[in-house]
C-alpha cells in the first residue's frame, strides 16, 4: 500500500506527536508498505530529504493567524504550498493520506488536495488540536479542524476521550467513521520491557516527564512533594512554565529537593524513569499520556490524575488521583512509597499494560484504518 502521513511535526523535531508517526511511518515500511512524509518546513531543514529509510517532503506554510502579517504571509505561501502537495499526490500516488495533529498548516491543503484527486483522508486528533487553547481561542483553527473532520473517512484519537472531543467539532452531517486507535509504546522503549533492574539497584524519590505548561500540573506536584518531609523530585522537560516553577520551588523552600532538569536525551530519560521509586503524572489535561507508557515499560509504579485518556491507558495498573489536587497527590505518593508490595504489583502490571501498546499492533490498527477509508471512498465514488 502506498500512504502518505502527513504531520505537524516529524524528525529532527521532539515531541509525541513526532514520535508516533516517525514509529508508524517505521513500522509500516517494515511492513513492506511505500511510506512518504509530508509535513511543514522549518528553519534550516531541506525541502526533501531521506531519514533513515523514510521520504521527507517539507512545505513552507504556517498557521496563519488572525494578524494581517500572519494573514498576509499565509496568503502569499498558499498558492505554492498547494500546487507542491498536488504535484506530491500525482507523482506518488498515495492509496490513502493520514493527516496527524488538525491544526497542522497541511489542513488547510489536504482535504481539497484529496478530494480533486479522488484520495482518501484518514485524519488522527493528538488532543490539544480538538480541545484547550487552541480550539477555544482560535477562530481560525477550528474551522481548519471542522474542515479536515468533515472531508474524512475516518477520524480516530489516541483515547475514547479525545475522540469525543473531536466527535463534538465535527459539523452535522458526521459522515466520518470515528475510532479510537491508542498510541504505541515507543519503539526504542521496546526493550526496556524485558530489562530489570541489575542486583543492588536502588531506587529513590519522584521522577515526572514533559513539557513545562500548566496543563501538565508539575505545580501541583512540586506542593504534593514540598508536604513529604525528605522526599526528591526530578522533572524532565522545557516550557514557558519554567521560570514560574523556579520560583515556586524556592518560594516553597524545596531548592535542595526538586530538581528542573530542562530537555533530556532519550537514553537518559530512561534512566531518569529507571532510577525513581515512582513517576507522578499530575496532568490537568491529558488526551493520551505517552510517558506513562514509557515509565510502565521501565518498570516504574505510575501515580496519575484520573482525566481525559489517562484511565483508557493505564486501566488497573496505576494509581488515579483527581488532577489539581496536591493533598491527594501527597495522600497517594506516601502511601506508595511506602508500600513495597504495592509497588511491586503496580510494576507487573504496568509493564503487562504497556505490552499491549506495540508498535506492530498500532501499525496493523491503522492498516483497517486505512483498509476502511479506502472502501468507503469506493462505495461513494
Amino acid at each position: 500500500m502506498r500512504i502518505l502521513l502527513a504531520s505537524d511535526s516529524f524528525d529532527p523535531a521532539v515531541g509525541g506527536v513526532q514520535r508516533v508517526v516517525r514509529d508508524l511511518g517505521d513500522g509500516l515500511a517494515a511492513a513492506g508498505h511505500e511510506i512518504r512524509v509530508l509535513v511543514p518546513w522549518s528553519e534550516g531543514l531541506a525541502e526533501k530529504e531521506t531519514l533513515d529509510g523514510l521520504l521527507v517532503e517539507r512545505v513552507r506554510l504556517g498557521r496563519p493567524a488572525l494578524r494581517p502579517r500572519a494573514i498576509a504571509g499565509f496568503a502569499r505561501r498558499v498558492g505554492a504550498a498547494r500546487q507542491q502537495v498536488d504535484e506530491l499526490l500525482a507523482s506518488f500516488r498515495p492509496q490513502v493520506v493520514h493527516l496527524h495533529f488538525l491544526q497542522s498548516a497541511l489542513a488547510y491543503l489536504l482535504p481539497g488536495a484529496c478530494a480533486t484527486r479522488g484520495v482518501p483522508l484518514v485524519a488522527t486528533a493528538h488532543g490539544r488540536d480538538v480541545v484547550g487553547d487552541m480550539v477555544e481561542q482560535d477562530a481560525l483553527g477550528r474551522r481548519a479542524v471542522r474542515t479536515v473532520l468533515g472531508a474524512a473517512a475516518v477520524v480516530t484519537a489516541p483515547s475514547e476521550a479525545t475522540l469525543r472531543s473531536a466527535r463534538d467539532l465535527a459539523s452535522e452531517p458526521q459522515r466520518a467513521h470515528f475510532e479510537a486507535v491508542p498510541n504505541a509504546l515507543p519503539a526504542d522503549m521496546e526493550r526496556e520491557l524485558v530489562r530489570d533492574d541489575e542486583p543492588g539497584h536502588e531506587r529513590a524519590g519522584v521522577a515526572a516527564v514533559g513539557e513545562l505548561h500548566p496543563k501538565k500540573g508539575f505545580d501541583v506536584l512540586i506542593r504534593a512533594v514540598a508536604a513529604i518531609p525528605g522526599l526528591h523530585l526530578k522533572i524532565a522537560g522545557r516550557g514557558e512554565q519554567r521560570d514560574a516553577l523556579a520560583q515556586l520551588v524556592v518560594d516553597l523552600g524545596v531548592a535542595d529537593r526538586v530538581e528542573l532538569l530542562g530537555f533530556v536525551e532519550r537514553r537518559a530519560l530512561v534512566e531518569l524513569l529507571r532510577s525513581a521509586a515512582v513517576q507522578a503524572v499530575p496532568s490537568r489535561r491529558e488526551p493520551f499520556g505517552l510517558v506513562i507508557l514509557e515509565g510502565m515499560a521501565c518498570g516504574t509504579p505510575v501515580v496519575a490524575s484520573r482525566t481525559d485518556g489517562i484511565p483508557e491507558v493505564v486501566g488497573e495498573a496505576a494509581v488515579l488521583v483527581p488532577p489539581d489536587d496536591a493533598g491527594a497527590l501527597e495522600t497517594a505518593l506516601r502511601q506508595l512509597l511506602e508500600d513495597e508490595g504495592e509497588r511491586a504489583r503496580l510494576v507487573a502490571a504496568g509493564r503487562e499494560r504497556a505490552r499491549l501498546h506495540t508498535v506492530e499492533r498500532t501499525v496493523e490498527a491503522y492498516l483497517d484504518v486505512y483498509r476502511r477509508a479506502i472502501t468507503t471512498k469506493e462505495r461513494s465514488a
